[in-house]
């Protein structure tokens, strides 16, 4: 699969394999309006191809005192495209950044639709000339109706950028029609200290804390999909966004053992196997609920010998 800068065109080949907090967004987020609170101000399509950008009052928090950016794509042939749109900013050269956004697809179309992220790095400080090179997320296929987030992780720009297109890619899936995406809380930001950011798969607790759910049952098997709740703590959900299955938290138990802790508990008799990896040292470990078994509570205050 592919972003390009139109549906017909390409510029660079992407190869595409995703709760940031809204004080971290408030305080260093490089684009402007990215919560659409009432409008889509500095926001249009960047490029000829049939895609529309308008105003929305769903918001992704589900205030009554925002709204969205929705996206109409028209693509008359998929080609396995994505179309695009996004901002270019001013960014230093082997500073690390990361780029996120809310998404949402809503129910009752005929087509689907993908989203992705991208970045693309300049030498040119309007984006036009001197590709250098790109930074992609994973491809995101939401549950309908729900919201879920899609980050990449941190990435470094390379010597000589000058500017940055934070772009967002929307794919119809299948030829004809219409179909409706909405997308909300865009960040793109200097990544500081954090080594992860949160998606629809992947839990980042603690900066540097990632955790992965899979589950099985007798009927199937699948990824959990994840939802940071505070910076320490998450849940994740494996049928649907209004049932959770299981909560996860780390803590920093350093000063009175030496150890990070982990914390799990679920309401669930699935199979779950939950791997939490410390990304500062490479370390992981994976917890097991077994299969038609009540969920029993993880209270592991050995888990990481990896202080401060």
């Amino acid at each position: 699969m592919a972003i390009g800068r139109s549906w017909r065109t390409s510029v660079s080949a992407l190869l595409l394999c995703g709760l940031w907090t809204a004080a971290s967004a408030l305080a260093q987020n490089l684009l402007p309006n990215p919560g659409f609170n009432t409008s889509i101000s500095g926001w249009a399509p960047n490029y000829s191809g049939e895609i529309a950008l308008a105003w929305n009052g769903l918001d992704a928090r589900g205030s009554s005192g925002s709204g969205s950016l929705q996206i109409t794509n028209t693509t008359p042939v998929d080609n396995f495209g994505f179309n695009v749109f996004g901002i270019c900013v001013a960014v230093t050269a082997g500073q690390s950044y990361h780029e996120g956004a809310s998404f949402r697809l809503p129910g009752g179309q005929a087509q689907g639709g993908l989203f992705a992220l991208t970045t693309q790095f300049y030498s040119s400080s309007d984006c036009t000339t001197g590709y250098l090179s790109s930074a992609d997320s994973p491809v995101l296929e939401p549950a309908t109706d729900a919201w879920q987030r899609l980050d990449t992780q941190p990435f470094v720009a390379p010597l000589g950028t000058v500017a940055a297109f934070a772009l967002i890619g929307f794919r119809k899936v299948g030829d004809g029609g219409t179909v409706l995406g909405n997308v909300d809380e865009v960040v793109f930001e200097p990544s500081g200290a954090n080594l992860c950011f949160s998606s629809d798969d992947q839990l980042c607790l603690g900066a540097r804390f990632s955790v992965t759910t899979t589950w099985t049952s007798a009927s199937g098997a699948g990824s959990g999909h994840a939802l940071a709740l505070t910076p320490d703590t998450g849940t994740f959900w494996f049928f649907a966004p209004s049932n959770l299955e299981m909560m996860v938290k780390t803590l920093d138990g350093c000063a009175l053992n030496g150890r990070k802790w982990v914390f799990q508990g679920g309401l669930t008799n699935v199979r779950v196997d939950a791997t939490v990896t410390d990304l500062q040292t490479g370390g992981s470990k994976t917890y097991t609920n077994p299969i038609d078994t009540a969920f029993a509570p993880v209270q592991d205050t050995s888990a990481f010998a990896t202080c401060p």
